[in-house]
């Protein structure tokens, strides 16, 4: 009886599991921007950080001469409680200056020489000292950029990174098109996403880091599906994810499908080897976040993806080119995860994860059973050594009563 009562049980899971995955996808409506471009695009990662002074207004400017398509920037808040560009969570390393950036304000950071450190020959030169390049305000990238597309990642683990940063955006007439915003911390992006809804507009967000460790455990077992299309609607527009993280690959051609099954993007950072490119783009990446955007739009063009410049207009360009170093040395990010989930993804991947919580679900309960029932025994024998003992001081007493009667 047993046996067929698990064997039905089986059978209904396997028709709930069908039905479920095959039933329409319920989405968020995709937002009207770069996100629905009909080519892969290219992403100037922190305005192309090897060929200029990251995330300054020269980088962003030079990257889109050379042909990207779209700046890829940060934000984090100063200790007075505003918006800088600004990508490390200290200063040292870019700029003149010395310490954590919410502990310094506002004035303080913007009188750093943002080229300061930049060498594009392993530390021979450093061209761009001294030349008045600073850490720029939103306001400078909106006057310098109004009409191009931009993603902005919030650097900060706090909500009031993504409040700043809506107020920034609601402020300017229809920015907010041109506008993603990524992040690696659900809490900020979440309150980002509120915000966006409260205001009526809907500004498209990648997704946070467990957003994307969540999926990637649903896409591993087919049941993205269901989840995301009955049960919760997933809210993210794009993924944007390394290529790799520990020993886990993250550009296969299963996930890509999870991704296209969800009607959304996937971008991969940071990629900055040709060929890699060209293998990325020819798997289904939507976009490559790259420092290298000059070898990308050559790749893109061998492609057929973007046209080749007459004479003419490569003539009209050069008068328009301003001061960038190609870097005599490239080098490899390395992804690195900022929550437990991610890194335990990383140690035993997707499966062993969803097998190892699965265990637990159904171990816990027959362990509570077997403690409790041990109890019971335990509590029933002192009961009963109870009642035997008592029995005996009675029979006891018995006998030392007849004596006294004889």
């Amino acid at each position: 009886m047993r046996i067929i009562t698990a064997l039905l049980l089986a059978s209904v899971c396997v028709v709930i599991y069908l039905v479920y995955s095959y039933i329409p996808i319920q989405n968020y409506p995709s937002p009207l921007n770069f996100l629905s471009s009909d080519r892969p695009l290219i992403l100037s990662h922190r305005g192309s950080r090897l060929l200029n002074p990251e995330n300054t207004i020269l980088a962003f400017k030079n990257s889109l001469w050379i042909g990207a398509d779209v700046i890829e920037t940060d934000v984090r808040i100063t200790k007075d409680k505003k918006l800088v560009i600004f990508h490390d969570d200290a200063v040292d390393r870019v700029t003149n200056g010395k310490g954590l950036v919410k502990n310094l304000t506002f004035d303080e950071i913007r009188s750093l020489d943002a080229g300061y450190w930049f060498t594009h020959d392993n530390g021979v030169s450093y061209p761009f000292r001294g030349k008045g390049i600073q850490v720029p305000t939103i306001e400078e990238v909106y006057q310098n950029f109004p009409d191009t597309f931009i993603n902005i990642e919030i650097k900060d683990d706090d909500v009031l990174a993504a409040e700043l940063l809506h107020n920034e955006i609601m402020k300017r007439d229809g920015w907010y098109k041109k506008i993603v915003v990524g992040g690696r911390f659900c809490k900020a992006l979440n309150k980002f996403r509120k915000l966006s809804k409260k205001a009526g507009v809907l500004i498209p967000t990648s997704a946070c880091e467990p957003e994307v460790i969540h999926f990637l455990t649903h896409c591993t077992f087919h049941t993205h599906r269901a989840w995301f299309g009955w049960i919760k609607p997933y809210e993210p527009s794009a993924f944007q994810v390394p290529v790799e993280s520990g020993p886990f690959r993250l550009d296969t051609s299963s996930l890509i499908s999870c991704v296209r099954e969800l009607n959304k993007k996937i971008h991969y950072w940071v990629v900055n080897n040709p060929n890699e490119m060209k293998r990325l783009v020819e798997v289904g990446a939507d976009a490559l976040i790259t420092d290298r955007p000059d070898l990308a739009v050559e790749v893109f063009r061998s492609m057929g993806l973007m046209k080749k410049l007459s004479d003419a207009e490569i003539a009209e360009k050069e008068g328009k080119k301003s001061e960038f170093y190609i870097p005599v040395l490239d080098f490899k990010e390395v992804h690195t995860c900022i929550s437990f989930t991610c890194r335990l993804f990383e140690v035993i991947g997707p499966k062993a994860l969803f097998w190892s919580i699965l265990f637990l679900l159904i171990t816990t309960p027959i362990l509570l059973k077997n403690l409790c029932s041990r109890r019971n025994k335990n509590n029933s024998s002192k009961n009963n050594s109870n009642n035997n003992n008592n029995n005996n001081k009675q029979v006891a007493k018995g006998k030392k009563k007849s004596k006294k009667d004889q």
